[in-house]
């Protein structure tokens, strides 16, 4: 071997040595894996009642139809509920006898009532947009959001008249059961803040009020 090749050589080693080296980095940023995205959930909590409180369970589905895991109502009617993120919110309070199953609605993550009177409102608003009264079911409305053949736009547009006529229809009801005009003016049955206790004016309503849907 020649100094030339023996030169040639040298710089060889010299460089397969330096790959080496750069292989076996330990800088951090070459050793990163790659992580599963952390899904983001958003609290929906409330009350559950109907003058009583419900006793069961609430889940809640998102627009995307992603599900909640169902939640055991707490003996006073509360509940709270990790959704995954991606409002609006449908809320569904159920038992294991399924003789009763109460619906709502929520337009973003927070408080959020779960009546009879919710349950109404929705079953007359999901009739309107529909366009069909013999499919006003709202299970199937709960079971797959996002394939329904309207917008939730129009829906909650919808809503809130059923909602107001819902309030409307009940007022003398309320005025009996201690609530102001003012409160009855302004009541927004998908969010008045109450507790279920025979001292509260709204669940002493709730008690008076027998739907069938």
């Amino acid at each position: 071997m020649n100094l030339r090749q023996k030169t040639l050589y040298a710089a060889l080693l010299v460089s397969g040595s330096m790959l080496l080296a750069a292989c076996n980095d330990d800088d951090p940023k070459s050793n990163n894996t790659p992580t599963a995205p952390v899904t983001q959930t958003e609290k929906i909590n409330g009350v559950a009642a109907t003058g009583k409180p419900f006793v069961g369970k609430v889940e809640v589905v998102n627009a995307q139809g992603k599900k909640s895991s169902p939640v055991t109502i707490n003996a006073d009617g509360t509940f709270s509920v990790d959704v995954p993120k991606g409002a609006p919110y449908l809320i569904r309070a159920f038992n294991n006898n399924a003789a009763e199953t109460l619906y709502s609605y929520a337009v973003a993550a927070g408080y959020a009532n779960v009546t009879q009177l919710t349950t109404a409102a929705m079953y007359n608003a999901y009739g309107v947009v529909l366009g069909d009264d013999s499919r006003d079911d709202l299970s199937e409305f709960f079971a797959s959001p996002q394939t329904q053949s309207f917008d939730f736009e129009e829906f909650e547009d919808t809503l809130v008249e059923k909602a107001a006529a819902v309030v409307a229809n009940l007022k003398s009801q309320m005025l009996a059961a201690g609530l102001t005009a003012a409160e009855v003016n302004t009541l927004n049955v998908f969010n008045y803040e109450f507790e279920a206790t025979a001292s509260n004016k709204f669940d002493n309503l709730l008690d008076l009020v027998k739907l069938n849907y």
